[in-house]
């Protein structure tokens, strides 16, 4: 059984979420793509906890190929996210790319001022590195890909939803089209509007918290059944 669906079923479930639906859901996901939206207002480093699993590991025929698109967070140099896999993520940055929207305290050191049309040149970008990675390896195997995604505030505090909604809908397509497996941060309370005005673009709500500063922990929202996972250590 996968180690995540071992951790979601200890305990009681507030709805019925049952192995067999998670093992299911997981597998499908693996083999046709899946994008996962991870929400909590908790700090960077939790952020970077999540996604270091989320990640994955590598597979000793299919080594996974990995992309970091940041925005308004990124790691430092030889942080724990950057290193120990077989290939090294691949990034994709703000850099260079001027916008329109005030970016959230973070370890990026560059500035970004407003200028219309910085999210489509983002989205290029984004989209030919994904190509430019099947590519690369003759056709990316399901879920040898993985996205993450630091973070989606500045995109949902774009001006246009039209041009939000455009991003998204194409980025998604994207990684499903080479049956790949992303998870975006947006750094919002669980239930916070900016969730629910997004949450159709995403197959499963990956909710985070820290409660009273204690271990991290995490549960498992699937908003199309409305299922819920129990929360459990990250």
């Amino acid at each position: 059984m996968d180690r995540y669906v071992e951790a979601f079923v200890r305990g009681d479930s507030p709805t019925e979420c049952t192995p067999g639906f998670l093992q299911s859901r997981l597998e499908l996901m693996k083999e046709t793509g899946c994008n996962l939206l991870v929400t909590g207002s908790v700090a960077p480093e939790v952020t970077f906890h999540a996604t270091r699993n989320l990640f994955g590991t590598d597979q000793a025929k299919t080594p996974r190929q990995r992309l970091l698109a940041c925005t308004d967070l990124e790691p430092p140099a030889n942080h724990y996210l950057l290193t120990g896999y077989e290939q090294p993520p691949e990034r994709v940055t703000t850099s260079g790319i001027e916008r329109g929207v005030t970016t959230v305290d973070s370890p990026i050191d560059h500035t970004l001022t407003s200028q219309s049309g910085w999210l489509r040149s983002y989205q290029r970008n984004l989209c030919e590195s994904i190509a430019d990675i099947d590519a690369s390896v003759d056709g990316l195997e399901p879920s040898q890909f993985r996205l993450a995604f630091l973070t989606l505030r500045p995109i949902l505090e774009n001006d246009c939803s039209y041009e939000t909604g455009q991003f998204l809908r194409v980025v998604t397509d994207v990684v499903e089209g080479v049956s790949g497996m992303a998870h975006y941060h947006l750094p919002v309370a669980n239930e916070s509007p900016l969730v629910e005005e997004c949450i159709d673009h995403f197959d499963v709500q990956i909710q985070l918290r820290n409660p009273d500063g204690g271990s991290a922990e995490t549960r498992w929202r699937f908003p199309d059944v409305e299922t819920i996972t129990p929360w459990h250590k990250l």
